[in-house]
C-alpha cells in the first residue's frame, strides 16, 4: 500500500516539501555535500525524486539510490539522465539491501519519519551496518522540539500538521518528532555535528542535517549522543 501511495504523490512530492519548508528541506539536503568526497560510495535511502542524489553525483561520488516506489525511482533516474550523470538504481525495501560495510556515506533524508518508533529503530540499525567502519551516516529531517515551552510547542505543531497530512494519505505512521541522536548508541553511531535550517532565521520551527560516524559495535560508541549534541549545538 505504501508503495502505491507514494507512486500517486510522486509528481507533487518535491514541490510540496519545497513550499511548506520555504526551501529549507532542499537546503538541509544540499548541506550534506560538504561531507562527501569524490569517488565515495554513497547510498541514498528512500531517494524519492533524487534532487540530493544528483548533487552527490555532480561531486563525483559513486551513487546508489534505493526506493520502494517505482514512480519516485523513475523521477530520480530521469533527473540523472538529463544531467548526463550515472548512478545505480534499486527498487527494493531497505531491509532487503544487505551490502554490509560497503558504503563510505549512507544518506537518509525524510525517510525514517514515515515509520512507527519500533520500525524506525530497526531501519536505523540496519542502515548503519551498510556504512564502513569510520564511514558516515547523514540524516536530514524535522528538528525535534527544543528551546522554551513556546518554541517546543511550535515545532511539535509544525510537525504534527505535516504528519497528520501524510498519515491521512497513508504515507506515514502517526508519531511525535523523533530525536534520532537518542538512538545512535544502539546503532553503533557517534554524533559528529548538527546543522539547523529554519524557514525564517528566528523561527522556532525547522529542520536539521545530522552527521554521524559508524564508530563501533551497537551500544559501544564511547560518546554519548546527549553530550555530542550539546557540543554541536
Amino acid at each position: 500500500m505504501a508503495r502505491v501511495n507514494y507512486n500517486r504523490v510522486a509528481p507533487v512530492y518535491e514541490a510540496l516539501g519545497y513550499i511548506y519548508s520555504g526551501r529549507q528541506i532542499y537546503d538541509a539536503k544540499a548541506s550534506q555535500i560538504a561531507e562527501i568526497e569524490p569517488q565515495d560510495r554513497v547510498l541514498y535511502v528512500g531517494v524519492g525524486p533524487g534532487e540530493d542524489a544528483v548533487l552527490a553525483a555532480r561531486q563525483g561520488a559513486r551513487v546508489t539510490c534505493i526506493d520502494i516506489s517505482t514512480a519516485m525511482l523513475c523521477q530520480a533516474e530521469a533527473r540523472m539522465t538529463r544531467e548526463g550523470l550515472t548512478a545505480e538504481f534499486l527498487q527494493c525495501d531497505l531491509v532487503d539491501h544487505d551490502r554490509r560495510e560497503f558504503y563510505d556515506v549512507v544518506i537518509v533524508n525524510f525517510f525514517l519519519n514515515v515509520f512507527c518508533e519500533e520500525d524506525m529503530r530497526r531501519m536505523l540499525c540496519h542502515l548503519a551496518t551498510l556504512a564502513k567502519a569510520g564511514g558516515k551516516v547523514l540524516i536530514s529531517d524535522f528538528m525535534p522540539p527544543e528551546g522554551n515551552l513556546l518554541a517546543r510547542a511550535a515545532q511539535a505543531t509544525y510537525w504534527g500538521v505535516t504528519n497528520l497530512f501524510y498519515f491521512l494519505l497513508g504515507l506515514s505512521a502517526w508519531h511525535p518528532v523523533y530525536d534520532y541522536t537518542a538512538y545512535f548508541d544502539a546503532a553503533g553511531l557517534a554524533l559528529l555535528n548538527v546543522r539547523r535550517f529554519r524557514p525564517l532565521k528566528v523561527a522556532p520551527v525547522g529542520f536539521w542535517a545530522v552527521t554521524a560516524m559508524r564508530s563501533a559495535a551497537p551500544g559501544r560508541t564511547g560518546l554519548s549522543s546527549k553530550r555530542a549534541s550539546t557540543i554541536a549545538a
